[in-house]
């Protein structure tokens, strides 16, 4: 770069800081030079008619706490009332003859909107509009921001297939409340009394392992490109590998995706049929960003029968409302349905069947990778009678179960640290050790008192035995021995759900290791046995 440009770079930067100066300058000095209010001064609440008679303008008094000060809105009267647009009220707004009395401009506003109705917006009273543009409103409304996340749920109430809470397993046995278990509080012999049930447990429902299968479907070719990555579309693909080999993948089917998200693998089931199919229904409690542009590319495509997105809790879903499942063959599918949204989506079939005795033969199988099984819990889970009386586990245990299930993505988490980590400890605990001992020694030596001393020492040593018992908690087991246990836990929760499947919901059901890409990496595929 040439010194010129270089020295007309740098005096514009000078430029550029010498007015954010000035402004600076200025706004200081303002705020010297605006008059003090007194506060101790009462607001006045009500105009005099002296101030009406005064006023031209709308005579909506505001009163201001924070600047404390009173006054009328300074915007203009609209015709034939004594407010402005913003604050005329709603019956004067609602007026037939005020809208007919109304300047030409207006006027041909009516024309524009046939429905001249203002109404309140719900977000916020003071905001008065048009009954015709309220849906418009309330999407750029200020006050939406703080509701966005929950304005959908709201609107999902007034739906037909919302119930509320027909799926939180009433039949279960709720009476047990039991709080999320920490387990650094758990003690030592009873981690170590469950880890031995579970090794027994596991070997007992799985005495041959969980059956692997690697297998991708053609369709991997077709839909991967840079937009995508690689790992999903191979876990994706290893799913509709076995939905295929369970005669599941069927061009007539009906496919409904519980925990959408924002709905890939709908789309890459949908590829994989050559973008023909019964139709697709995208189930999820939560809106995406990034859901139009997949919901498109599925939606609009003219061998796609019926498409429609669910924005409701798995929950509250009443299935029996979803009239196209009464036509079509139906199969239930999903990528990593967290903690209880799996117990609730076996729980949503099992009603729909129960209630709706001629639609067994529309409902073909199911294809769910299940996840998060550390937020699972006691009164949320769909099989308590597989752990009361087949396993003969007690409803703490099996809470405690959920809480070390989280131990088999321990490797993820600390890979890089898991060499160390050990090491680091017994350093800290040396160093620990070392200190306090220095400091026992040069308090002796400074303080003639031995009580003193004593009560010093007998402290210092406590504190050291609570550290080396929580270093001890720590390392009950080791990375690997948690990785494990965490994996059998996860698998023992999977069995009492694969149970139900094939006892409550009459399929064939089957347990299958699909990638080994992830940690949550296994899916429970069911077809009908008809």
């Amino acid at each position: 770069m040439s010194d010129t440009n270089t020295t007309s770079i740098t005096a514009t930067a000078v430029n550029i800081n010498d007015k954010a100066l000035q402004r600076r300058l200025k706004k200081e000095e303002k705020k010297k030079n605006k008059p003090l209010v007194d506060h101790s001064l009462p607001l006045k609440q009500n105009p005099t008619q002296q101030d009406i008679d005064n006023h031209a303008d709308c005579l909506f008094w505001i009163i201001n706490k924070k600047k404390h000060r009173a006054e009328f809105c300074k915007y203009k009267r609209t015709n034939n009332s004594t407010f402005c647009t913003h604050h005329r009220p709603i019956e004067e707004c609602n007026d037939t003859k005020n809208i007919e009395n109304n300047d030409s401009g207006e006027k041909e506003e009516g024309n524009k909107n046939t429905n001249k109705k203002r109404v309140v917006c719900p977000l916020n009273p003071l905001h008065i509009v048009y009954e015709s543009k309220l849906a418009k409103h309330i999407k750029g409304c200020p006050n939406a921001i703080a509701n966005q996340k929950q304005a959908h749920i709201e609107v999902s109430k007034t739906k037909e297939y919302y119930k509320e809470n027909i799926n939180n397993l009433l039949v279960n046995d709720k009476s047990t409340k039991l709080e999320p278990i920490t387990l650094s509080k758990v003690p030592t012999e009873q981690l170590q009394d469950l880890s031995m049930k579970l090794d027994s447990i596991f070997q007992q429902l799985y005495p041959d392992g969980v059956p692997t299968s690697n297998t991708i479907h053609s369709s991997f070719n077709k839909i991967f490109n840079s937009d995508h990555t690689l790992k999903h579309i191979q876990q994706e693909s290893s799913m509709i590998s076995l939905l295929e080999n369970h005669q599941l993948l069927n061009k007539e089917n009906v496919y409904l995706e519980f925990g959408a998200g924002s709905g890939k693998l709908s789309y890459h089931i949908f590829s994989s049929l050559e973008k023909q199919s019964g139709g697709h229904i995208l189930i999820d409690r939560m809106k995406f960003r990034s859901l139009k542009k997949v919901d498109r590319m599925i939606k609009y495509e003219p061998l796609c029968k019926y498409f429609d997105r669910l924005l409701i809790d798995i929950r509250h879903l009443d299935m029996s409302k979803l009239d196209v499942l009464t036509l079509n063959n139906f199969v239930i599918t999903s990528k990593h349905l967290c903690g209880c949204a799996t117990d609730f989506t076996l729980d949503s079939i099992s009603n729909l069947l129960k209630n709706n005795p001629s639609i067994v033969d529309k409902f073909k199988g199911i294809g769910i990778a299940t996840c998060c099984h550390h937020i699972c819990s006691w009164d949320t889970y769909i099989n308590q009678e597989f752990i009361k009386d087949q396993l003969k586990l007690t409803p703490k245990e099996f809470q405690l179960i959920c809480a070390m299930s989280s131990w088999a993505t321990i490797g993820s988490q600390e890979e890089c640290l898991s060499t160390t980590t050990t090491e680091d400890k017994k350093r800290k605990r040396q160093e620990y050790q070392s200190n306090n001992n220095n400091e026992i020694e040069s308090s002796s030596d400074e303080d003639d008192d031995e009580d003193q001393e004593k009560e010093n020492k007998a402290r210092k040593e406590k504190e050291f035995k609570d550290a080396q018992d929580e270093f001890n908690r720590e390392t009950i087991f080791s990375k690997q021995r948690k990785e494990e246990l965490g994996y059998k836990c996860k698998r023992i929760i999977d069995y009492g759900r694969h149970l139900f499947i094939e006892q409550q919901l009459n399929l064939n059901s089957n347990l299958f290791i699909y990638t080994n890409l992830s940690k949550e990496n296994l899916y429970m595929v069911s077809n009908n046995k008809k």
